[in-house]
C-alpha cells in the first residue's frame, strides 16, 4: 500500500493523541488533498488545526513530520498543485487510510447487544 509505514504511524499518533478520533473518520468523505476533508481535517476541524494540536513541523517543500505521519506528501514528492500526478499520490494516500482505519461504528453496530423493551402487560381500558 502506498505510505502504508507512515499512515501507521499516524494512526498510532492520532490513537495516542486524540483516542476517539475514529468517531470522526469517514471513509466515504476523505479527500486527503483537501484542509477539511482528509484525516487531520475530519478529526479536528482543519488540516492547520490538527497540525497546531498535534504540535507537528510542517514545510510545504521538504519532508516534514506531517509527511512521517501519512497526513501529507511535499510538493517535491506529488508534483505541482493541479497535477494529475498529485491527485493520483493523494487518492492512493486516502486509500491506504481507508485501507488501515477498523470501522469501529460499524463494528459496534454488529456487535451491539440488542435491548428490548421490558414486556408490557395488556391491560384492558
Amino acid at each position: 500500500m502506498y505510505k502504508e509505514k507512515e499512515v501507521r504511524a499516524g494512526i498510532a499518533l492520532l490513537d495516542k493523541k486524540d483516542p476517539g478520533w475514529r468517531d470522526k473518520f469517514n471513509p466515504s468523505t476523505l479527500r486527503m488533498a483537501g484542509s477539511s476533508t482528509c484525516v487531520l481535517g475530519q478529526t479536528f476541524g482543519s488540516y492547520g488545526l490538527g497540525i497546531d494540536v498535534l504540535k507537528l513541523r510542517h514545510d510545504m517543500i521538504n519532508a516534514s513530520q506531517t509527511e512521517e505521519y501519512g497526513f501529507y506528501i511535499p510538493v517535491s514528492e506529488a508534483a505541482p498543485l493541479g497535477s494529475v500526478v498529485r491527485d493520483i499520490n493523494y487518492m492512493q494516500l486516502g486509500e491506504t487510510w481507508k485501507a488501515l482505519v477498523p470501522q469501529t461504528a460499524v463494528v459496534d453496530e454488529i456487535i451491539k447487544p440488542v435491548v428490548s423493551e421490558p414486556e408490557r402487560e395488556l391491560v384492558p381500558a
